[in-house]
This record gives C-alpha cells, sequence and structure tokens, in this order.
C-alpha cells in the first residue's frame, strides 16, 4: 500500500513502463530507475539521469538522448495501453543541457496526490507495528524541537496532531461562511480539494516535507523506526508552519489558499495518526 502513495514511486513505475523496450539491459525494474528529488522553491520535483545511461550505452550525447526521450514521455498512449493511469498530464517536463531531465508536479497533480494519500492512509490498516519497544522513546537525532517545548517525543506527536486539527476546524469554518456567501450571491462553493502555487512558502515546505517523507517511508515500509523519524520530520515541519502562518490569520488569505492548506493538513492529520498508532500504540486526542 505505502509504494502505491509515494509520488517518486508511481513516477518511477510509469517511466519505466512507457520506456521498456528502450531501457532493456541497462534497468531491470521500476526500483532501479534513476530518480531523485531535488529541493525547488515550490512545489514537488525530481530529476532523472535515465538519458545520462543511455548515452553511455550509444554513440549519441546525453542532450539528444534527454530530448527523443521527452518527445517520448509526452506521446499520447497507444489505443491499446488507453485505459492505463494517464499521469502525464499533471507532470511537466524540462530538459537541461547536461541531460538531465526535470519532472515536475503540477497544481492539479498535487492535489490528486494529496486526495490519493488521504485516501491510501484511510484504507490502510492501523494495526500496530511489531517492533522492538526498547527504541521507541529513544533521542531522534534533530529530537531539539521537543526539548525546546518541553514535551516527550509521544506527546509532541500528540500536541502537533491536536494542532493540525484545529488548523482544519479553522479553515472549515471559513468554508461554510464562503458557501453561505456563495448561495447568496448566486456564486458556486470553491472546490474542497486543491493546490495553488500561490500558496505562501511555508505551505510548500511543508508538502516538500510530507512527500520526501513519504518517499523515505516505502524503503522499509514495516519498520516503525523510519515512520517515527519521517513522521518527526512532518511534525517539525508543521510546527514551523504554524510560526510563519499563525492560524488566526487562515481568514486573510484567499481561497484557493485555504484550500491548499486544507488539503495539504488533511494527509499532515493521517501521517501523524501513523505514528501515533503504529509506533505508540495509542489513539490520536484532539485534545488534552
Amino acid at each position: 500500500m505505502v509504494d502505491s502513495i509515494a509520488a517518486k514511486v508511481m513516477l518511477q513505475k510509469a517511466l519505466f513502463e512507457k520506456l521498456d523496450k528502450r531501457i532493456q539491459g541497462v534497468i531491470f525494474s521500476p526500483e532501479q530507475f534513476p530518480l531523485a528529488g531535488i529541493v525547488v522553491p515550490t512545489g514537488i520535483a525530481y530529476r532523472s539521469a535515465i538519458a545520462l545511461k543511455l548515452a553511455a550505452q550509444t554513440s549519441l550525447f546525453a542532450d539528444i538522448v534527454a530530448h527523443d526521450l521527452s518527445q517520448h514521455f509526452v506521446e499520447r498512449p497507444s489505443l491499446e495501453n488507453r485505459h492505463s493511469p494517464m499521469i502525464w498530464a499533471n507532470w511537466s517536463i524540462q530538459v537541461q543541457a547536461s541531460g538531465w531531465i526535470t519532472f515536475t508536479l503540477s497544481d492539479h497533480g498535487i492535489s490528486e496526490w494529496l486526495q490519493h494519500l488521504c485516501s491510501a492512509f484511510t484504507k490502510q490498516s492501523l494495526e500496530p507495528l511489531a517492533c522492538d519497544r526498547s527504541w521507541v522513546n529513544l533521542n531522534l537525532p534533530t529530537q531539539e524541537l521537543c526539548y525546546q517545548l518541553q514535551l516527550s517525543l509521544p506527546l509532541f506527536f500528540q500536541w502537533s496532531y491536536i494542532r493540525c486539527c484545529r488548523w482544519l476546524q479553522q479553515i472549515e469554518a471559513c468554508q461554510r461562511h464562503a458557501e453561505v456567501t456563495a448561495r447568496s450571491t448566486a456564486h458556486a462553493p470553491k472546490p474542497q480539494w486543491g493546490w495553488t502555487a500561490a500558496s505562501p512558502l511555508p505551505c510548500h515546505h511543508l508538502l516538500q516535507t510530507l512527500c520526501t517523507a513519504v518517499d523515505r517511508i516505502i524503503t522499509a515500509p514495516t519498520q516503525s523506526r523510519i515512520l517515527l523519524a519521517q513522521g518527526y520530520t512532518v511534525a517539525a515541519a508543521f510546527y514551523q508552519f504554524q510560526c510563519a502562518l499563525p492560524r488566526g490569520t487562515v481568514h486573510s488569505l484567499s481561497p484557493a489558499v485555504q484550500t491548499s492548506i486544507w488539503s495539504l493538513h488533511q494527509a499532515v492529520r493521517h501521517m501523524l495518526a501513523q505514528v501515533i498508532i503504529k509506533v505508540y500504540q495509542q489513539q490520536p486526542t484532539q485534545s488534552f
């Protein structure tokens, strides 16, 4: 289940299937497809060295191979594959002179990924993971935030979950008010799920942290320690988000940005719940 919700794995599988015949003898499985997340100011992006690998097997320059591959990526699927998932509409492709290929997820793609993430987490079994309980309360390398807040690690996750729920309640109150106003002015209410690149930078940082955490969890989906460590990075990024964008300012944000924050916080809430239930074998609480 975990690998089906990681943006990196979904893109790797799609690229592997798209280039099946071209990469035979070079790449033997989707997991081996060269793809890495890159830091960008906004959104989600990955970079691939597949053109450099293929160029090493031929006499062509890497940038020529990269341009050829980029054209192959955007071709319409053949009739026999018309029922396969259409992910290409959600990714933009950029070829660099060095031969690297960059894939950037669109706003619509991010919205779909967040919704898919929440849906998958909801359907996923929340049985506690079997683990050696001796390490669960040990310090993480970057646990300074817990010391700063004077919270134990389990309590930090519960505290983060509560604050995430309060953010959602605040935004939903704004949405209800907007819907009432929309009815009185004959305007259609805004959609519940969505994402906009115009979201404040703290939103993008939290989004990128969440995406990276999910990508890393797939390396060992049954290991509690990895889930705990990545969950902590998401909780810490959520704390930074709160410091940069106080909850009381939500009323001043545009409806599109409110929708982005609501969608993102739904996914963060599910991630925190995963840690609380699977690692600490507790139930998430919405108040102390």
